[in-house]
């Protein structure tokens, strides 16, 4: 199913969810896209992704909240040393992450790589939320690089759209590495709070009302709603 946005709520994407709010339990409802999402290769990681090696997960997910402070959201993993766990509780923070690899300068180039791709990016698209998601990994654990094929984090897509996937991960990453433009999304971190921990998360939501592009119509947002769609439920190894 597609996303939609009422006025009400593209009205209320303005708003980002204040830092330190009370803890709160989300369940992973699996990958937008469908059961079999997206899968990358890693090939080289440093200690801080716990030496996270072989295939994972690479996409967004559908995640629910159901005390009202996000709601149903699409999330991103900012964190390979440990896995997504069906059910979990998480806070909100304005520094990421003091329970494992703190980010450190690459906040900045989390917020660089939404800001030059987020609006025109297609959830529902296997290959553009594994390359999002691969990007983030990048920029987060390979320091300035931008590059998937060198330096301390190297990973390619698998699948029959790895070619695409790789393709649009070299093009997100070249944009956020010369982004220049003003702030377009409000970055929520997520940092898990449950034993065993989670996987730490990001989702965004947009700084004003202003119209999206045609294909950001498609895209979830952190504080828009997702419509009822159905993902078979599982185990993620990233």
């Amino acid at each position: 199913m597609k996303y939609s946005f009422t006025a009400a709520i593209l009205l209320g994407l303005a708003m980002a969810v204040p830092a330190g709010a009370a803890t709160f339990n989300a369940t992973d409802k699996g990958g937008i896209a469908g059961r079999y999402e997206s899968n990358a290769y890693i090939s080289k990681s440093p200690a801080e992704a716990g030496k996270r090696k072989g295939n994972v997960a690479a996409a967004a997910f559908g995640m629910h909240e159901s005390s009202g402070v996000l709601g149903d959201f699409a999330a991103f993993c900012l964190d390979l040393a440990t896995t997504l766990k069906t059910h979990s509780s998480y806070k909100t923070t304005d520094t990421p992450f003091s329970n494992s690899f703190a980010l450190g300068g690459g906040k900045d180039r989390v917020q660089a790589v939404f800001d030059a791709n987020y609006a025109t990016l297609d959830l529902h698209d296997r290959a553009q939320g594994a390359a999002l998601q691969l990007s983030l990994w990048e920029v987060i654990y390979d320091g300035t690089d931008f590059d998937l094929t060198r330096g301390n984090f190297r990973a390619k897509g698998t699948r029959s759209y790895a070619r695409t996937t790789d393709s649009l991960a070299k093009t997100f990453l070249a944009n956020a590495k010369t982004y220049t433009g003003p702030k377009m999304w409000n970055l929520t971190f997520l940092e898990s709070t449950g034993k065993p921990q989670s996987q730490n998360l990001v989702t965004a939501s947009a700084v004003s009302a202003v119209p999206l592009p045609a294909g950001g119509m498609l895209l979830l947002t952190g504080l828009g709603g997702w419509a009822g769609f159905s993902a078979t439920r599982r185990r993620k190894a990233a």
